[in-house]
């Protein structure tokens, strides 16, 4: 897993990373700059893996919670960059449908984040 990390966001640094949809649109001056790379989903999917062995711990937990919302933003980031290619060619109904589940996995990432900030862990 270190490997993984070293190849994705672990190994670079933004000063302002954002998802294009926090910018609504493309900005063309300032580039959405987040690690959404298969080795980081991945580098996530297998820290993920580990909550049998590591339930117990409260520093794996809150960790494990930011990983998984930050997870679902970027899955919903990729596909709102769909959404908006297909906005674009004209397909209104194929890009509405994407907004749909873009939403649906924004509102995912929110309760997760809600729900681990209004109760302890541990």
């Amino acid at each position: 897993m270190e490997f993984i990390k070293k190849k994705s966001s672990y190994g670079t640094f933004y000063s302002y990373p954002r998802f294009t949809w926090q910018t609504v649109v493309p900005d063309i001056r300032r580039k959405s700059k987040v690690d959404m790379s298969d080795d980081f989903f991945h580098g996530i999917e297998l820290f993920l893996s580990c909550s049998e062995n590591l339930k117990e711990s409260d520093l794996y937990r809150y960790d494990a919670i930011e990983f998984a919302s930050y997870y679902l933003c970027a899955k919903a980031d990729l596909l709102y960059i769909k959404a908006l290619e297909k906005k674009q060619m004209g397909a209104k109904n194929e890009a509405d449908k994407l907004l749909e589940n873009v939403v649906s996995l924004l509102q995912q990432a929110d309760k997760l984040l809600f729900v681990s900030s209004s109760s302890p862990i541990g």
